[in-house]
């Protein structure tokens, strides 16, 4: 016997895929590894529901839009990743000269300064 009648069964899963588009459009990827065990508990019961036809292209439409915001997320990650290293890779080192002309680097590892406990 289903937990849910197919129209309830159904509100379900719609409603589990707007939260998960809501979301990811916050950004707010706790809220999602909260959701993912709900989902799929009722995407691991789907087999045992009949599903109006009109229901299941609706719950198609938002999953395929859902996936299309994942994909979208997944691109902005590694986007701020890359501008993350990017940022890091620049040299964080000041090249002055003392008053008799010796060169000298402050803040990176290859600096003449000695330092003195």
């Amino acid at each position: 016997m289903p937990l849910f009648s197919s129209r309830n069964f159904a509100d379900q899963l719609e409603d589990i895929l707007d939260r998960e588009y809501s979301l990811m459009a916050a950004a707010d990827f706790e809220g999602l590894s909260r959701l993912l065990p709900q989902k799929e508990d009722l995407f691991d019961l789907l087999e045992h529901h009949e599903i109006e036809l009109d229901d299941l292209r609706a719950l198609r439409d938002k999953a395929e839009r859902n996936q299309r915001m994942l994909d979208c997320v997944k691109r902005g990650v590694k986007s701020a990743i890359a501008r993350l290293d990017a940022s890091g890779s620049v040299p964080q080192a000041l090249t002055t000269y003392d008053n008799s002309g010796h060169k000298l680097n402050f803040g990176d590892k290859t600096s003449t300064m000695k330092r003195r406990a």
